[in-house]
Order: structure tokens, then sequence, then C-alpha cells
């Protein structure tokens, strides 16, 4: 635990290099609270709508907190995209201005954070009141796996690292941390991680090699294509995809390295002669 700590205190202050990167230029992202909609221009097809639903909003922060915006929330008839607000609503809006005055206020979502907070909590109590020790470790390894993604792994791929082998180092490295906050650095460790990274690198080698076979092209993963048009046009989106697949696969390669692990050493715990004989005897 006191090197995962350890390892989070230095990922958190670990710059990215993209700190000052601004994601909207000549605009500002503002919390929004729906006084009253304007719903009369939505075309409703069925399950499909289309059109525009105009939101009168009062700005909540941000330079023009407390003035009273007329909002748009642009409808794409798709049913995973598109959302709908209500009088009372709290919404994500970005403010375009043109001298310094408001041009255009897009309604990009609802705001969710108080809610994911208090989610958050609650089911860190939960995890911590029934697993005790075993949940607090496992939190810890929530978010270091979080922090190393964020802060390492991204800003590599952006600077246009090998991504399949950084992508394998940064798993590996959560591979070793995650199974020692189960067991600490023992036998059952060393056997779990090797299990695990040998199954991660198999799935590595699967993806890699059925990925070419398949002609699968990376901008297959939805808004992959909105990376190039960011200015990283260097990407590699097809590596981008090999490696996600064995960095997704690795938590359930995880679990399994550790459930056999765990199971073969229940049984040399309760039976340690029979494991003596095992050695000394293969067949």
């Amino acid at each position: 635990m006191l090197v995962c700590l350890v390892m989070i205190a230095v990922l958190l202050h670990l710059p990215t290099g993209y700190e000052q990167a601004l994601q909207y230029r000549q605009a500002e992202r503002c919390i929004g609270l729906v006084l009253e909609t304007d719903n009369s221009t939505i075309k409703d097809t069925g399950l499909v709508r289309s059109g525009e639903q105009r939101c009168r909003l009062r700005v909540l922060d941000g330079n023009f907190k407390d003035e009273t915006i007329t909002g748009v929330n642009m409808l794409r008839g798709s049913l995973e995209q598109d959302k709908l607000f209500s009088a009372g609503d709290r919404a994500q809006i970005v403010i375009s201005t043109r001298g310094g005055a408001v041009s255009n206020v897009t309604m990009i979502d609802h705001y969710r954070i108080p809610w994911e907070i208090f989610m958050a909590g609650v089911f860190i109590l939960l995890l911590t009141a029934v697993a005790g020790r075993t949940g607090l470790r496992a939190i810890f390894s929530f978010v270091l796996t979080v922090l190393a993604v964020w802060k390492l792994l991204v800003p590599l791929y952006l600077n246009g690292w090998n991504l399949v082998w950084i992508g394998l180092l940064v798993t590996l490295l959560l591979t070793v941390l995650i199974i020692a906050l189960v067991y600490g650095f023992d036998r059952r460790c060393a056997a779990a991680v090797s299990g695990a990274f040998l199954g991660i690198l198999a799935t590595a080698a699967l993806g890699i090699l059925f990925t070419d076979q398949f002609k699968i092209h990376g901008a297959v993963m939805a808004y992959s294509e909105s990376l190039l048009y960011a200015g990283f046009q260097h990407l590699d989106l097809t590596r981008i995809y090999m490696s996600s697949i064995f960095l997704g696969a690795s938590g359930a390669v995880m679990d399994l390295a550790v459930d056999v692990t765990s199971a073969v050493a229940g049984v040399v715990a309760r039976n340690p002669a029979s494991a003596a004989l095992k050695r000394r005897d293969p067949a």
C-alpha cells in the first residue's frame, strides 16, 4: 500500500506536457440552470427526433455568472447522442464569445458531477465496510490505474511513442502493483503476475495478428477520427486499436490469474504434503 500511495503521489504531480492545451478557444465552458424550454422546432418522427431545442438558461459560474442567456440544443436524430432538457435541469454549456459579448451558446450534456461524486462516495463506503483493508487496496489500485492511463499512457501516445510496447510496459507495471496489493511481494504475487502477463502477451499477439488479417482500421473506434482533426495526424489509429485490445483484456486476465493462484495456494496450505510429493514425483 505504501508503494501504491507513493506512485499515486508521483503521478498526481507528474506533468503531461498538455496542461496549457485549450479545448475551447474563444469560448468558456460553464454550468447553466435551465429556466424554460422551447420545443416548437423539434421534428418528432417516431423514435427519432431532429431539429433544435431552445433553452432559457441562468449561468451558474464563470465570467457570465448570473446572466440569463439562450442556449441551443441540437438534435441529430441519434438516440445515442441526443438528449432533451427540462426546466430545473443543470446543463454543461459552452459560451462562445466575440468582442467580450456572448455570440453563441451550445448545450453539451446534463451536468452530473454532484451525483457522480455522491455515487462514488457510497461505493467507497460500501466497499470498505464489506471488504475492509482489501476494499481499500482495491480503491487505491483503481486510482493508480486511472492516473497511469491519464498521466503516462495518453501523453506518450500523443507524443508518438511505440503504442504497443508502451501499452505492454504500462500494463506490466500496473499488473505488478495491483496484484501486489492483494498478496504483497511474495511467491503468490510472482506466480499471479507471470501468469497474468503471459496471458496479456498472448492477447496482444492475437490482437496484432488478427487486426491485420481482418483488415480492421483503428478508425472503427468511436470518435477516434477526432484525434486526427485535433492536430495529431501522426497518430496510428490501428496501433492504438491493437493496444486497446490487450489493455481491455488485462483486467479479466488479472482476475483469472489471482483466482487460480489463490486456489492453488489454498490447496497447498491445506495439504502441504501432497504439494511436496508432486514436486518429487511429477508423474
